[in-house]
């Protein structure tokens, strides 16, 4: 379990440096849409679209406003794992 949850992490990270480029990774972990520059309607979009590619997942639309720090697609993605 802890190696499923730290390959999640890995693959989350990735994510995160993808859409957010300049968000440095010490915070990467603490991002949320009220903190992090560039966050906005299409960057929640295309970070949840690469986060399916890269994990093999399926969100729903109505996810989107939801799922809005990386906590929270962290826990999500643990709990479809």
């Amino acid at each position: 379990m802890k190696n499923e949850r730290s390959e999640v992490n890995d693959r989350l990270k990735r994510c995160f440096r993808a859409i957010f480029p300049s968000l440095a990774e010490e915070r990467i972990e603490e991002a949320d849409s009220a903190n992090t520059d560039g966050w906005d309607s299409l960057s929640a979009v295309m970070l949840l679209s690469v986060v399916q590619q890269e994990c093999g997942v399926i969100f729903d639309v109505s996810d989107i406003k939801r799922l809005s720090s990386y906590k929270k697609i962290y826990e999500e993605l643990c709990n479809k794992a």
